[in-house]
């Protein structure tokens, strides 16, 4: 399959389509732009951009669709008969060196492009155009500006000065009135602005009129009648000046509306003058820039730089979205809160005390609640243990009689007796435990579940009531997001739903339930979250894209794809050249966190950029 190519300095030439895909011509240099030779290619499978720069050919093969650099390809070039292969450098980029790319002249050329899974034919024409010689470059002076014969306007009213300065000192010679044309003196009051040029004037003129006199065969005449003698030769010398003069102002205004160098100019610029700085306006139409038309100039080498990949556009359809806002919560079945059981005052179950963000398991230890004991309660305790102490005493006594010679006590009675003694024993140790080893009546803190330390709201010591909340802990792994709806009547069926954090990622969400109860004349959604990770934090604020029954057209573009103008419009660049790239306008809607739908503004089956469009509307 051959795919036509187009030079820059190449009349335009039609791409040809395949397989019914529209593919764009491409486009020729802007006005004012004095880009290198170069030859641009397209196919179905490729494009290709050759650039020349002295013997070297420079050549970016990439992929039609996406603009992805081909690699590992075999590239022959055919040129008049002849077949070379370009050496492949990396990164799609092969480079050719020969002696004919530095000539000037017209090229045809053909490309044999042999990737590893597709092969084709692309052609072009380069044209290499000897280097031009700047207007008013000249080998006399430094910048051609006094050099005679070489266009330059400046250097031609020099010379008619001179003609109108020699014709205004005839008129004005006040020596050849007064009789007095020999004397020095006069000579320099007859034109005083004249200066050191007049008086040389005035020399040749004499010279040339002694020269008249001496062919004539007779002396030079004194008085009035060699005073008009002189006058008649300085008149002669001004008008052969003038006559010269003009004659070069017209030469030269011919040449500069013609475009072609005067007669006796340089043909080639001087070096580090003006050609320099011919090449360096080149260079300058070379680098990456924003055209007037708003168009951006890209060249090859700054898109690989850049990473700029590419799209065709396709239309499809997809659900209709309803966009509403949430936050992110805790699953209630995985997460959970801490209280104290008893009054008290913390201690910590290990060495170090729970900090937040610190991992816990389900069943573990946290701290302690140490139970303690005012003076009050102290004094009620010892009345208790002097009661029980005097029964105990009682009981004893009891026994003992039981237990005495001659007594005869039933077995009953002695049980009854030995009873109480234990009875009352175990209440005395019970009571005395408190003051004497609260430790055996501390209450633990446990980890309700798998998870991190969200929140804590005690510390080492601190008293505490019965019932107040210390920690919250928070399974990051299991997260849900609550999201308000208004509108009960767009809401319908709910199919899927997609979050999109502050930040800017999309995480997807799985629908759980719909509240049936009002909050806040809104209607609670409740999802889950299929992969959270570490950025997501609960109570972060989501905007949460409810995908519902309805269905939608458009053209489905990455999110990345559209970015804001500086106008604050969103637009898209097309790709509508392999180095050019045009901003359009576009109105979007969201579809998820990763897509936009273009409902407006863009055509089916063009090229658009799909990443770095951010970085192509920074250029200026």
């Amino acid at each position: 399959m051959l795919g036509m190519g187009l030079a820059w300095a190449a009349p335009p030439a039609a791409v040809m389509a395949h397989a019914g895909e529209d593919h764009t011509q491409p486009a020729p240099p802007r006005a004012g732009e004095s880009l290198g030779p170069r030859v641009v290619a397209q196919s179905e499978d490729f494009e290709l951009v050759a650039v020349a720069q002295g013997r070297v050919l420079t050549i970016y093969l990439d992929r039609f669709g996406n603009n992805a650099p081909v690699d590992g390809a075999k590239l022959d070039i055919d040129v008049n008969g002849k077949t070379f292969s370009a050496a492949a450098v990396g990164n799609g980029t092969y480079r050719l060196a020969e002696d004919w790319i530095a000539l000037s002249g017209r090229y045809d050329l053909i490309f044999t492009v042999m990737a590893a899974d597709k092969s084709d034919l692309l052609s072009g024409t380069l044209e290499v155009r000897p280097a031009a010689t700047p207007a008013g470059g000249g080998a006399g002076t430094a910048n051609g500006f006094l050099r005679l014969g070489d266009g330059s306007l400046a250097s031609y009213g020099l010379v008619f000065f001179l003609g109108m300065l020699a014709m205004l000192m005839v008129t004005r010679t006040k020596g050849a009135n007064a009789g007095a044309a020999g004397t020095a003196a006069g000579r320099r009051r007859a034109v005083p602005l004249a200066g050191g040029i007049v008086e040389r004037l005035r020399g040749a003129g004499d010279e040339l009129a002694g020269r008249i006199g001496s062919l004539a065969g007779r002396k030079r005449p004194a008085g009035r009648a060699g005073a008009r003698t002189t006058t008649l030769a300085y008149a002669l010398i001004g008008l052969l000046v003038v006559v010269i003069a003009l004659v070069l102002v017209g030469r030269g205004v011919a040449a500069r509306l013609t475009g072609e160098p005067a007669e006796g100019a340089a043909a080639t610029p001087p070096a580090g003058t003006a050609a320099a700085t011919t090449a360096g306006n080149a260079a300058a139409a070379e680098n990456p820039h924003r055209r007037l038309d708003g168009t951006v100039f890209l060249p090859k080498s700054s898109q690989r730089l850049l990473d700029v990949t590419t799209a065709v556009t396709r239309v499809g359809e997809v659900a209709s979205t309803i966009r509403v806002a949430g936050h992110v919560i805790a699953d209630p079945g995985t997460s959970g809160q801490i209280h104290s059981s008893i009054k008290g005052r913390l201690q910590p179950a290990k060495d170090t005390w729970p900090r937040i963000g610190q991992k816990v398991t389900a069943g573990e230890v946290l701290a302690w609640v140490v139970p303690i004991i005012n003076p009050i309660d102290r004094n009620i305790i010892d009345q208790q243990l002097a009661m029980i102490d005097r029964e105990i005493g009682v009981v004893q006594e009891h026994i003992k009689r039981l237990m005495a010679k001659g007594a005869t006590p039933t077995a009953k009675q002695l049980d009854d007796a030995r009873y109480d003694l234990a009875n009352l024993s175990r209440r005395r140790m019970a009571i005395a435990t408190v003051l004497r080893d609260r430790d055996t009546l501390r209450a633990p803190l446990f980890a309700p579940a798998d998870g991190v330390i969200a929140a804590s709201f005690a510390v080492a010591g601190q008293l505490v009531d019965e019932q107040q909340k210390l920690f919250e802990v928070v399974n990051l792994k299991r997260l849900w997001v609550e999201a308000y709806a208004y509108d009960i009547t767009t809401l319908g069926d709910v199919t899927g739903a997609n979050a999109i954090s502050s930040i800017g990622r999309n995480y997807k969400l799985e629908f759980i339930s719909r509240g049936p109860q009002l909050h806040h004349q809104t209607i609670p959604l409740y999802f889950k979250i299929d992969d959270p990770d570490s950025s997501l934090s609960v109570g972060s604020i989501v905007s949460v894209l409810v995908n519902t029954a309805g269905r939608r057209d458009g053209v489905i573009l990455p999110s990345a794809a559209v970015v804001m103008s500086t106008a604050g419009q969103s637009i898209v660049w097309q790709h509508e050249s392999p180095e050019s790239f045009a901003p359009v306008a576009v109105r979007v809607e969201p579809i998820d966190g990763d897509q936009l739908l273009v409902v407006s503004g863009l055509k089916p089956n063009v090229r658009v950029v799909k990443t770095s469009a951010d970085l192509l509307t920074q250029f200026r």
